[in-house]
């Protein structure tokens, strides 16, 4: 199996995954009109190349972008809330 290859999904959502996909977000969400974007990551992710790479290519095509990395496993009540609280005061157009 080539595990070099992007891989595409559409179902009606569209969704791309594989090497280099984190670098096409900031193109797709241009082309669907987002200006505010909440990504929604765990810490130790949030300092990784692909979740680095999503947030240049966000700041590129001009959306803002609040990044969400207080999630864990088996989240609290407490845990979804504070979550909820994060997601509504941006007030994303997408997450």
């Amino acid at each position: 199996m080539n595990t070099n290859t992007l891989f595409g999904v559409q179902i009606p959502t569209a969704i791309e995954f594989g090497v280099g996909a984190a670098a096409k977000v900031g193109e797709r969400a241009r082309q669907h009109g987002i200006r505010n974007a909440f990504l929604v990551t765990d810490r130790g992710l949030a300092q990784s190349a692909a979740v680095q790479s999503a947030l240049e290519t966000l700041a590129a095509a001009g959306v803002a972008t609040t990044l969400y990395s207080d999630v864990k496993a088996d989240p609290t009540s407490e845990a979804i809330q504070r979550a909820a609280q994060a997601y509504r005061a941006p007030r994303p157009t997408a997450w």
